[in-house]
């Protein structure tokens, strides 16, 4: 069983993606983040590259 733990760290990273560009719908905001960061078919990418990848989406934003 995955650790469930992994959840909030992971939406909360979606969260502050998401209020650096509020004006995105939220199923915008996962395909932005997913054509950026992550391979085009992520259906079974782990959750730790995941997390990753929305930690590094995170990172470009705040520098914009």
């Amino acid at each position: 069983m995955r650790d469930p733990k992994r959840i909030p760290e992971i939406l909360n990273t979606i969260q502050e993606i998401w209020e650096l560009v509020p004006d995105w719908r939220f199923f915008q905001l996962l395909a932005n983040i997913q054509w950026k960061n992550m391979p085009k078919d992520s259906f079974f990418y782990e959750d730790d590259k995941v997390l990753a990848s929305l930690k590094e989406t995170l990172e470009k934003f705040k520098k914009e």
